[in-house]
């Protein structure tokens, strides 16, 4: 038994002396390449291949990382340990980018829709902030600054947040046409998109195949229009199309708001003259779908239909 012990301890010993050797002959650093993550990633993503890894922020750090510590985009050191002794450090450069759903196109989202004949259309208004592409439509709240504009924006009717949770935004037909900056005013090239991916605002003549497919203008509206939120008398109103149209009202060229229960505007993206823009409009008093040509400027409602 005596024997035995001696020679196990003896073993131990040259295990340790030879760790230690090792390292005074200059223990090797754990091997690791460059690292790339997506998301929220975590020092415990980090990959290495060695023994009793341990990783610090800097190359002269005391205190390991705890494996809980979030990534950033920057040089990390990495050691092993062996026999107790711990290596010198290899670095490994990190990049961590965003989650990929930080920047998804922000106007891809589920929408509502029916079915129409040929052609499929969204039962709810337009309610995006930005062109599909991310790029921001501004809010414009001031009635002369909205008056004013010769590029897109948005408000709610009577600037209350309330009435956009039932009817949507009005967008002026800049922001229908894609029209952002002053250049894309004149360079159609440039124009962004508005409705989201899919999808596409009407043409003039796609508004008139709807009402064409509906009965006519005649009737069409009655057969578009909401059995609810209207103003008496809603006359015609069924809603048999399921098309869902809610009056939501406009704002003028000149900034004020008007006619939200009475009436309902929708542009086309089809221009009638360099200053004016081909709608469709439902009313409370009849069961027609009418056609118009209005200024610009105005804040309308706006539905899409699917590519």
């Amino acid at each position: 038994m005596k024997t035995r012990k001696i020679i196990t301890s003896v073993v131990a010993f040259f295990a340790f002396a030879t760790a230690i050797a090792q390292n005074q002959a200059g223990t090797e650093a754990p091997l690791a390449s460059a690292q790339n993550f997506c998301g929220a990633a975590k020092v415990a993503s980090l990959k290495a291949v060695g023994t009793d890894l341990k990783w610090y922020d800097s190359e002269t750090a005391t205190t390991p990382l705890a494996l809980t510590t979030k990534l950033i985009t920057q040089t990390y050191y990495v050691s092993q340990t062996l026999g107790g002794v711990e290596s010198p450090r290899t670095a490994v450069a990190v990049t961590a980018s965003p989650a990929t759903s930080a920047i998804v196109v922000k106007n891809v989202v589920p929408l509502p829709y029916v079915t129409l004949g040929t052609q499929t259309w969204t039962t709810k208004n337009l309610d995006v902030a930005t062109y599909s592409d991310g790029t921001p439509i501004p809010q414009v709240t001031d009635p002369k600054k909205w008056a004013n504009l010769t590029t897109g924006a948005w408000c709610y009717y009577d600037n209350n947040p309330l009435n956009g949770a039932t009817y949507g935004k009005l967008y002026n037909w800049y922001a229908v046409a894609g029209i952002y900056n002053e250049a894309s005013g004149t360079d159609a090239s440039q124009r962004k998109q508005i409705a989201p991916t899919g999808y596409h605002v009407p043409t003039d003549d796609e508004l008139t195949i709807l009402t064409d497919y509906l009965g006519g203008v005649y009737v069409a509206g009655g057969k578009m229009k909401a059995t609810t939120l209207w103003y008496p008398p809603n006359q015609d109103a069924t809603n048999s199309s399921g098309f869902t149209g809610l009056p939501g009202g406009c704002r003028g060229s000149y900034g004020t708001f008007d006619s939200v229960g009475g009436y309902g505007y929708w542009w086309s993206s089809s221009e009638d003259n360099p200053t004016d823009a081909w709608t469709r409009y439902l009313n409370s008093n009849n069961g027609a779908a009418n056609r118009g040509d209005y200024n610009k400027p105005n804040g309308f409602s706006v539905r899409c239909l699917r590519d």
